[in-house]
């Protein structure tokens, strides 16, 4: 009895090596979902809809290639850093584009059979960032005879301007003031004037100061 078990275990584990063998030897067709790395994605950018996070392929190869391969953790790079050149437009990445990609990281053994998507496109918009600047708060509308302190004295300015000006903005271009009121008042609000036309946006804190007038 235990014999015949033997037996019976000995040809399922042979049977099963084969099989494994037959596999590993043999040329097959695989799919396989490769994740992509989209190279220079900033989080300031806005597009009108989500990128797809794979692609699935369909390879023909030895099965102990395709297996190597899938073990190597592959990744699709696509460079959309360098497709951006504007604020705003459209990127279009083209079938023979992510077949090109595809290919730089398959075994030369492999052939590749299909991908899905064809193709990428995105009309993106918004490509910004922000830049801080404290500023001193100037005094206008004050007499001469009049000695004008501010609490504080400074204010933070956080400006929104597109990647391609964010090195053309100053402190020069802005200007943080505020205005002596014809009655007194326990706080003023503070003025901002930006003559950058590159930023689109911008908020500062604190919003009023306390004054102290000195004759």
């Amino acid at each position: 009895m235990y014999k015949k078990i033997l037996i019976y275990l000995g040809f399922t584990v042979l049977a099963t090596a084969l099989w494994w063998v037959h596999a590993l030897t043999s040329v097959r067709d695989n799919t396989i979902k490769l994740p992509i790395d989209y190279i220079g994605l900033s989080e300031n950018v806005t597009m009108d809809h989500e990128l797809p996070a794979t692609l699935r392929i369909v390879v023909r190869d030895k099965g102990h290639n395709l297996l190597e391969f899938i073990h190597s953790h592959p990744t699709v790079k696509i460079d959309i850093d360098s497709r951006m050149k504007t604020d705003e437009g459209n990127v279009d990445i083209s079938k023979d584009e992510l077949e090109s990609q595809v290919t730089k990281i398959l075994p030369p053994t492999s052939e590749l059979l299909r991908i899905k998507p064809e193709s990428i496109s995105f009309t993106y918009s918004e490509r910004y960032t922000e830049k801080v600047f404290t500023l001193p708060i100037e005094v206008r509308g004050a007499n001469s005879a009049q000695q004008v302190r501010l609490f504080p004295a400074q204010v933070e300015v956080t400006l929104r301007i597109s990647i391609d000006h964010y090195q053309d903005l100053s402190e020069q271009d802005v200007t943080a003031y505020i205005e002596m009121p014809r009655q007194a008042s326990d706080q003023l609000p503070i003025k901002i004037k930006c003559k950058n036309k590159h930023v689109t946006h911008f908020r500062f804190k604190p919003e009023t100061v306390e004054y102290l007038v000195e004759q």
